[in-house]
């Protein structure tokens, strides 16, 4: 499962393997950091992603940990990765207000 998910990045697909992220973020120790740092590389190297991946952490749960990096990426980050979290935000509180407040 695991090379699932990176094969989708690393074969410039359009998605980032979100479907392969949702059956590895069951496993125990799961690193809610690789799906969304999965989605930003094929962002920047392929595709628009910031839907599938507002549609994908709703589909998982929301952690307050992917809100807090998502947050970190658009105060600290550069470039495509600011909108590109912004966007996120925007479309995780547009269908559940008060989440990333």
């Amino acid at each position: 499962m695991q090379a699932a998910a990176l094969l989708s990045v690393l074969h410039d697909r359009n998605d980032f393997g979100q479907e392969a992220w949702l059956e590895l973020c069951r496993q125990p120790g799961f690193e809610f950091r690789w799906p969304l740092y999965a989605a930003l590389t094929t962002e920047f190297t392929a595709y628009p992603t910031a839907e599938q991946a507002a549609v994908f952490l709703r589909a998982q749960g929301p952690a307050p940990a992917s809100i807090s990096l998502l947050r970190r990426i658009a105060a600290e980050g550069e470039g495509v990765a600011v909108p590109w979290a912004n966007q996120i935000l925007d479309l995780l509180e547009e269908s559940q207000p008060g989440l990333t407040s």
